[in-house]
């Protein structure tokens, strides 16, 4: 049975946008869902297979990083992708770094307007955060059962604006909605993501990680074990942990769990 919200005709638009390679994936649509990425763990739990995705022209109980809530209105795109890579554990946390390198460049070739990262997981455009990723994983012992990864676009303005606490700092990817556009995006971003899938680890991801992080070479300010830390950013280690020179002289590296980063 459908969920009320649940528009299949959507999800076969998207489809149709993409290359055959990738007409396979299990591709799910919604006007509205609580949060895409626990709707995907749940059927991850249930025994879906890898390679299912889901999308939503909202979200009523988005989350982020660190347990915060991700404001998701209908001017957004909401996308998480359900995979089952046969990696180690750890290594599901290099999904995040790959992902903000695949959607930063579906949305470039979207928009045709220059994308960067802030470490570790935000997409901006002028300097405005565009997009978020949330990674989630579960595992068993010594085997990755399987990640659920969370894209949230800002695909323009809300009508009623950005609420107060973000409105500076929120951009969005085209000042107003156009026939097409939610489509279009979907169908770019999960060709970008699914498509260097195999390679998510290479030197290749990583440089291009690096070349597109505007957190380095800054002071950054950070929260550890409930202290506020001010250090440089001096670069991203192997595995895209930052590393930051703090006032003493000292070097720590940091990893994208323990930490917000304040520019």
């Amino acid at each position: 049975m459908l969920n009320s919200n649940e528009v299949p005709g959507i999800a076969e638009n998207i489809r149709a946008l993409l290359p055959p390679s990738l007409r396979h994936i299990d591709l799910r649509s919604f006007l509205s869902i609580p949060s895409t990425n626990s709707y995907l763990i749940s059927l991850a739990e249930s025994g879906e297979p890898g390679e299912t995705a889901v999308v939503s022209k909202s979200q009523t109980a988005g989350r982020g990083r660190l347990g915060r809530s991700f404001y998701s209105p209908d001017s957004g795109l909401y996308i998480s992708v359900l995979i089952r890579p046969d990696i180690p554990p750890e290594k599901a946390a290099l999904l995040t770094p790959y992902t903000a390198v695949a959607v930063s460049e579906a949305l470039e070739k979207i928009s045709g307007k220059q994308t960067a990262v802030k470490w570790v997981n935000d997409i901006l455009i002028d300097e405005k955060k565009v997009c978020g990723i949330l990674t989630e994983s579960r595992s068993c012992g010594p085997d990755l059962k399987y990640a659920v990864v969370g894209i949230g676009v800002n695909l323009y303005t809300p009508v009623s604006g950005f609420p107060e606490d973000i409105k500076n700092s929120a951009g969005t990817l085209f000042p107003k909605n156009s026939d097409g556009l939610f489509e279009n995006c979907a169908a770019e971003i999960i060709r970008c993501f699914f498509s260097g899938l195999g390679n998510f680890s290479s030197e290749t991801v990583f440089e291009k990680y690096k070349q597109k992080c505007i957190t380095l070479k800054k002071n950054v300010s950070f929260y550890k074990n409930g202290e506020k830390i001010t250090a440089f950013a001096e670069d991203i280690d192997r595995n895209f942990g930052l590393k930051v020179r703090l006032s003493d002289g000292s070097c720590l590296s940091v990893s994208s769990g323990e930490i917000s980063i304040k520019l």
